[in-house]
């Protein structure tokens, strides 16, 4: 049985080893199929604000929840630059996010 589990092993560190050099494993690809979230953030005098900006380069965002923390985040530290108004251009679903408690759901 301890052979077994020695070459799972190094069958999977081989497949890390090769992950991590070449990019044509699935694990490298599975964020491609994501639809991204398609949003603006617009301040008090209408400047457009990157949410992408506040985030890691590497980082996705999923879902309305996260573009709802990622709004409170930037509420919460740019509140003279509010009131907010946060659409998801899709749906055309409009908030206004209020800097005096930067709640924010999208």
């Amino acid at each position: 049985m301890g052979f077994v589990f020695r070459a799972m092993l190094v069958l999977n560190l081989v497949y890390c080893l090769v992950g991590f050099l070449t990019n044509t494993l699935p694990v490298w690809r599975m964020f491609e199929s994501l639809t991204p979230m398609n949003v603006s953030l617009l301040d008090k005098d209408g400047a457009s604000i990157d949410i992408r900006a506040y985030l890691p380069s590497d980082a996705y965002i999923l879902n309305s929840r996260q573009v709802s923390e990622v709004v409170t985040f930037i509420c919460e530290n740019h509140r003279d630059r509010g009131p907010f108004v946060l659409t998801e251009k899709i749906s055309k679903k409009t908030v206004e996010v209020d800097p005096s408690d930067c709640q924010t759901k999208l």
